[in-house]
């Protein structure tokens, strides 16, 4: 994905349009951090998740997920009658 696609994506995804430069920044966060590898092939940028990036994002789609039930428990106390 081209730095150009990935900015349209994160768009998409969250309806806030984030410069080339930021990308350029947060990627060069993730490799410093050892959370991701940059490679290049046959011309093109490639990162990948390290390790430590995989355990990282697993992380945080757990507490994603544990918010999103949490919220929807709040969302379904406040439909009961008398709430």
């Amino acid at each position: 994905m081209r730095y150009g696609e990935l900015g349209s994506a994160i768009t998409e995804w969250t309806g806030n349009r984030i410069g080339d430069g930021e990308i350029t920044r947060t990627v060069r966060r993730l490799v410093d951090s050892g959370l991701a590898r940059e490679t290049f092939t046959e011309g093109h940028r490639l990162l990948t998740l390290t390790r430590a990036g995989r355990r990282r994002l697993e992380t945080i789609r757990n507490l994603g997920r544990a918010l999103h039930r949490s919220d929807s428990h709040v969302r379904d106390e406040d439909r009961r009658p008398g709430s």
